[in-house]
């Protein structure tokens, strides 16, 4: 059986209902199902991701040349997969294959033209993930 934590009578959530002591607070059994529709998820105003949800594969387009490493990674943080992609890449198909289903955030991390000895640019560095995300879900096959 299920117990919750014992709410006061004058709990904004009980406004409008009936409270019978010991009585079930829902009893809606009723099951739906339906499918989600395969979207494309736009990361910035020119990279999309699809199809999301993806089962096998997931494409992103758009990508901008200057992107150079995809990563998958939990709610937790943890990367599960990681690629590296030659630079001036436009395109990219993410393989899927061994990740669990779930739910999961792309990074894409681009290579960045930083100062390295206070000022002069000496060659690319690669810099942080930068703020181009999208939350993609994995559902079960």
């Amino acid at each position: 059986m299920f117990r919750g934590i014992p709410y006061a009578a004058d709990f904004p959530g009980f406004i409008g209902h009936t409270l019978i002591a010991g009585a079930p607070i829902e009893m809606d059994r009723s099951f739906h199902r339906f499918a989600l529709p395969a979207i494309t998820t736009e990361i910035n105003g020119d990279t999309y991701v699809y199809p999301n949800p993806a089962s096998d594969h997931l494409m992103i387009d758009g990508l901008d040349g200057s992107v150079v490493e995809i990563s998958v990674a939990n709610a937790l943080g943890s990367v599960f997969r990681r690629e590296r992609i030659p630079s001036g890449t436009e395109n990219w198909s993410l393989d899927l294959l061994g990740i669990a289903p779930g739910m999961y955030v792309i990074l894409l991390r681009r290579q960045a033209m930083e100062p390295t000895d206070g000022g002069t640019l000496t060659e690319p560095t690669f810099g942080r993930f930068c703020p181009w995300s999208a939350i993609l879900f994995h559902p079960p096959a």
